[in-house]
C-alpha cells in the first residue's frame, strides 16, 4: 500500500513538473523596451535600440524590422524603405542604429523577432511602442545641435558622449572613445576624428578635435586605461602678432600665447615658450582662439552650442574690452568684426516661425541681430537682420 502511494506521489510531482517545463518553455516572448511612446528619432543620429526576451535559448538570433504607421498617409505603390534594419543580431538585449535619412518624417513602430535559423521558422516577436523619426534640426549651417558635422558623416552618440562615424567602428573603439571622453570631459561638436589600435590588450589613440574651432586632442589608452593626453598646439599668425594656442589636456579650453613681431616678415616658431614681451593668457571658462582685427584679439569662451561668448581683449594695452554674446561666423575689416548678436526680444510665433517645434524638443529660442561693432570705439550698428534660433 505504501509502494503505491508513493508511486503516486511520484507520478504526480513528474506529471505536474512536466505541465509546469511545457507551460514555461511555451511562454516565450519578446518585449522591445526601446523606443518608447513619444520618442524622438532624429535622422542621423545613433540610437539605442532595447528589449528583453524570456524562455528564449541564448543561441536565437535577432532580426529588427521596421515599419511606418500614419498619420501622414502610407505610400499606396511601391516600397518607401527597405524595412529590414539588422538581421542574425545576437541575442545581447541592445544594439546601436544609425538612423538613415531613408525614412520619411513620421510614425514608426520597430518589430523584433527571434528565431533559431534561417529560414525563419516559429518566430518569436515583439513590437516596439510608437516613436516619431524626423529630420535633425540643423544649427549653424552644416552642423546639427550637438555640433556634429552632418555632411562628414558624423551623429553623436549618446553612449559615447561625442559625435561618431558608427559605421567607422568596432565595438571596442567604440568602449575606448567613450572611456576618453569621460576622461576628456564632454563639450559641444567634441568629435572623433581618427584612431589607432594595437595588438598589446587595450591599447587604443583617439584623436578628437573640439569645439567649431577644431582644436585637436589625443587620449592615449593601454590595458584599458587612460594613461595621457596629448596637449596639441595650434598657431595663428597676423602681420602684427603670432599666437600660439595650446589646448589643455585635463579640461577643455586653451591657454594662448600672444607674441609682438618686431617686423612683418618676422618669422615665428610654433613654440608654447613664455618670454619676456609676451602676452599670456590663462584658461578660466573654455577659451579659444577665434580671429584677429588689426589691433584685437578675438576669443570663444564656452562648451555649449551657440550662443556663446565673445570675449575681446586690446593688444595694445592688453586689457579685455569687450563680451557679448554671438553666433558665428564673424567676418572682420580692419578693427571692425560683423555677427550675430542676441537681443532681448521677447520670442513669439510671429516673429519665431518653428519655436513650437523648438518647444517640443525641449529646446528654448531666442532672436539675433546681425551687428557691426567698430572695436577702437567700442561702438554698436545694428544692421537690421533678425533671426530666430533654438538654444539649449
Amino acid at each position: 500500500m505504501k509502494k503505491a502511494l508513493i508511486f503516486i506521489i511520484v507520478l504526480a510531482i513528474t506529471i505536474y513538473g512536466l505541465i509546469y517545463v511545457l507551460k514555461n518553455n511555451n511562454d516565450q516572448s519578446v518585449k522591445v523596451l526601446s523606443p518608447k511612446t513619444g520618442d524622438v528619432v532624429v535622422i542621423g543620429s545613433i540610437q539605442k535600440i532595447e528589449w528583453e526576451t524570456k524562455n528564449i535559448p541564448e543561441s536565437y538570433k535577432i532580426s529588427v524590422s521596421i515599419r511606418r504607421i500614419p498619420p501622414p498617409p502610407l505610400q499606396e505603390e511601391g516600397q518607401e524603405f527597405d524595412p529590414i534594419i539588422f538581421i542574425n543580431l545576437p541575442n545581447t538585449g541592445s544594439h546601436e542604429w544609425t538612423v538613415s535619412n531613408m525614412y520619411p518624417e513620421g510614425n514608426y513602430i520597430l518589430d523584433i523577432t527571434s528565431y533559431a535559423s534561417i529560414p525563419i521558422t516559429n518566430p518569436i516577436s515583439g513590437e516596439s511602442e510608437q516613436f516619431i523619426i524626423k529630420k535633425a534640426n540643423v544649427i549653424g549651417g552644416d552642423r546639427d545641435s550637438e555640433g556634429c558635422l552632418i555632411s562628414a558623416g558624423y551623429a553623436f552618440s549618446k553612449d559615447v558622449g561625442a559625435c561618431i562615424r558608427a559605421f567607422d567602428m568596432t565595438p571596442d573603439i567604440m568602449k575606448a572613445a567613450k572611456m576618453a571622453v569621460n576622461y576628456i570631459g564632454r563639450s559641444y561638436a567634441l568629435t572623433v576624428v581618427s584612431f589607432n589600435s594595437y595588438e598589446e590588450f587595450g591599447s587604443y589613440d583617439i584623436m578628437f578635435e573640439r569645439g567649431e574651432e577644431r582644436v585637436k586632442q589625443t587620449v592615449y589608452i593601454k590595458n584599458n586605461k587612460v594613461q595621457s593626453v596629448s596637449a596639441s598646439l595650434e598657431c595663428h599668425d597676423s602681420p602684427k602678432y603670432f599666437v600660439i594656442e595650446k589646448s589643455l589636456t585635463d579640461s577643455v579650453g586653451s591657454d594662448i600665447l600672444i607674441k609682438y613681431k618686431t617686423n612683418l616678415n618676422q618669422i615665428m616658431p610654433c613654440v608654447y615658450k613664455v618670454e619676456n614681451e609676451d602676452f599670456e593668457l590663462k584658461n578660466v571658462s573654455a577659451e579659444y582662439f577665434l580671429a584677429f582685427t588689426d589691433n584685437f584679439l578675438l576669443l570663444d569662451s564656452g562648451t555649449a552650442p551657440p550662443p556663446r561668448e565673445l570675449i575681446v581683449y586690446d593688444l595694445n594695452s592688453r586689457k579685455k574690452v569687450f563680451t557679448d554674446l554671438y553666433r558665428g561666423p564673424v567676418t572682420q575689416i580692419g578693427d571692425n568684426i560683423t555677427y550675430l548678436s542676441v537681443t532681448s526680444e521677447k520670442v513669439t510665433t510671429k516673429n519665431c516661425p518653428s519655436l513650437s517645434e523648438y518647444t517640443a524638443d525641449g529646446l528654448g529660442a531666442v532672436i539675433m541681430s546681425k551687428i557691426t561693432v567698430n572695436l577702437s570705439t567700442l561702438t554698436k550698428k545694428d544692421l537690421g537682420q533678425k533671426e530666430c534660433f533654438s538654444t539649449q
